[in-house]
Order: C-alpha cells, then structure tokens, then sequence
C-alpha cells in the first residue's frame, strides 16, 4: 500500500518500535471509492429483504458459524 501511494509510514523518533501509518491523499479517494462500492453492492443484495429478513438470516449464519466451531 506504500509503494502503491495510498498509504504512508512513519517511525517517531521517541519511539522507534512503533510506526504511524496516514493514509494520502490517493489512499483516502480510494477509500471513499471502496466504500461507496461496498454500500451500492450490500444494497443490491438486499433488494427485497426485510429487516426481518435480514434478523434472521444473521441468526442462522451465527448458527453455521457456531456449528462449524464446534467439531
């Protein structure tokens, strides 16, 4: 993400262990982009479901996912 400008890295110097990380201004247009695509697809797949609807299929993947742990 560096080397593709989106992102920077810097180390302070009163501590080198850690490392800041910005995004630049390339990194924060391809955020929004992203996430503007991200809510245009979950709105498509949502078409035609209810809030019920959607309830109840976060029940059953919490099921699959707790059965799946299980073994």
């Amino acid at each position: 993400m560096q080397r593709a400008g989106l992102v920077t890295r810097e180390r302070p110097p009163e501590n080198r262990r850690v490392q800041r990380i910005e995004l630049t201004e390339e990194g924060e247009r391809t955020f929004l982009r992203l996430r503007t695509a991200a809510q245009q697809f979950d709105t498509r797949i949502r078409t035609g479901l209810s809030d019920e609807d959607i309830e109840r299929l976060r029940e059953l993947l919490a099921m699959l996912d707790a059965n799946s742990a299980a073994s």
